[in-house]
């Protein structure tokens, strides 16, 4: 069996450009791989992305993509044995190495992947619409209601802050100024992958806090670029319980654990049938218990 969680997503189409169609975007894209297969392929400054169209959905099903991280010629992995040296990968020609998850995007606004430690962010899939089909899109994360009103506690007492960012090649042009305080000028869109950790010392007066306007930078990227965050974690002082809590948001995300067989073509694989049918089972059982309703009012109580 191949383990993996099913983790939740809002999308929202981009303001100032036409609206998303999710199953209309899908089948454009469909249509143009079958014409010319290299508009399955996105290539970027660092990465490169692969989409292919399971199911392009409809007004009353879920449009269902499989989102490929690709590693190119020269960023393949090696193989490598104890006791002996490595050498090149042999695959064959036109074939690569890639991670991948599956996704299904509901008409209603609601997204989910199956996630693993290496599975592509949703942050590649918006990236590729813009580029290749024209589909204007972001998608953030739902996070337990809870959590949220945690948030809310800290507002005004941060103390430390941990934060780890994908490439900024990956983040809509027009949310890519929560950053700006955060990240150097010089950086830009140049930036690689990058790690920052600033807060108060230890050794400080305790009712020292972040500053407002990073504070308000932090909650940006916390609340509208989830997609370009592989680590947040937030340390505030807490008035309810009278201490310094910690708050990892990417603990809290509304998840799903699922175990399905493994794809018959690629064991490391869920196969495909069953892991989109675990991800319709997630969303009638969230539903059920009206969380994915709860996460969009807490959501807009935050905004």
């Amino acid at each position: 069996m191949v383990d993996r969680g099913v983790v939740f997503y809002r999308w929202q189409s981009v303001n100032g450009q036409a609206p998303f169609a999710p199953s209309d975007v899908a089948r454009q894209l469909a249509d143009d791989i079958l014409r010319d297969p290299a508009k399955a392929l996105v290539t970027g400054r660092d990465t490169t992305t692969a989409v292919s169209v399971i199911d392009p959905g409809g007004p009353d099903r879920p449009t269902r993509l499989q989102v490929l991280a690709v590693r190119t010629e020269e960023n393949q992995p090696v193989e490598w044995s104890p006791g002996r040296t490595v050498r090149s990968l042999i695959m064959s020609d036109g074939h690569f190495a890639a991670d991948v998850t599956h996704l299904s995007i509901w008409p209603d606004g609601f997204a989910a992947q199956d996630w693993h430690a290496h599975a592509p962010r949703l942050g590649r899939l918006a990236h590729f619409l813009r580029s290749q089909a024209r589909g204007h899109v972001t998608f953030n994360t739902l996070f337990r209601p809870d959590m949220m009103a945690t948030l809310q506690h800290l507002r005004g007492r941060l103390r430390r802050v941990e934060i780890a960012m994908t490439s900024p090649e990956y983040v809509d042009v027009d949310r890519s100024g929560v950053i700006g305080t955060l990240l150097p000028a010089v950086y830009g869109h140049q930036a690689p992958s990058l790690s920052v950790s600033f807060g108060m010392g230890r050794y400080g007066p305790r009712d020292r806090y972040i500053d407002s306007q990073t504070e308000e930078a932090v909650f940006n990227v916390a609340e509208n670029a989830q997609d370009m965050v592989d680590r947040l974690v937030i340390r505030g002082y807490d008035p309810q319980v009278g201490r310094v809590i910690p708050v990892n948001l990417l603990n809290q995300r509304i998840t799903r654990d699922v175990s399905v067989p493994p794809n018959p073509e690629a064991v490391t694989l869920p196969d495909e049938a069953s892991i989109f049918e675990e991800i319709g089972n997630a969303r009638r059982d969230l539903d059920d218990e009206g969380l994915l309703a709860c996460a969009l009012e807490a959501q807009a109580m935050r905004a």
